[in-house]
């Protein structure tokens, strides 16, 4: 919904405003504008984490799998009682995937990680306070008339 939308749900028509009516208007817009830039930010860093999250994944499926996970089965044989030899791959792409699962955890949880405080609460309670006193001023014309 646009801002000029909004703002005419809220307080109607901008035809017939007057001077204060514009004065409000404008800010309330200049207070939309300052929340809507915090939750701009708000998703730069969610999307940054998910993009993060992904490349994470890309390259524990890619890269770490293959080279690591051979390299290092190679040398765990050394250690190995023979009868463990044929295993030794397989224990060490287990310990990868645990380490690789610990990171992607953690970016799953900082993903759903939830602001402390709501968006746009001081904007919707100005509107709501704004609907209120132009109903009370109406009534008010009302009563006059």
């Amino acid at each position: 919904m646009k801002l000029k939308g909004l703002l005419a749900h809220s307080i109607g028509d901008f035809s017939g405003l007057t001077a204060e009516f514009k004065e409000l208007a404008a800010m309330r817009s200049e207070l939309f504008q300052i929340e809507a830039s915090e939750y701009a930010e708000y998703l730069k860093k969610k999307v940054f984490a998910a993009v993060l999250l992904a490349l994470t994944a890309f390259f524990f499926l890619a890269t770490g799998l293959v080279a690591l996970i051979a390299t290092l089965g190679a040398l765990l044989k050394l250690v190995l009682p023979a009868c463990l030899h044929a295993y030794s791959w397989q224990m060490v792409a287990f310990l990868f995937s645990f380490l690789f699962l610990l990171v992607i955890s953690s970016l799953l949880a900082k993903l759903k990680h939830q602001p402390e405080k709501p968006f746009f609460t001081h904007s919707l309670a100005e509107l709501k306070n704004d609907s209120i006193w132009l109903k009370n001023l109406t009534n008010q014309e009302s009563d006059k008339s």
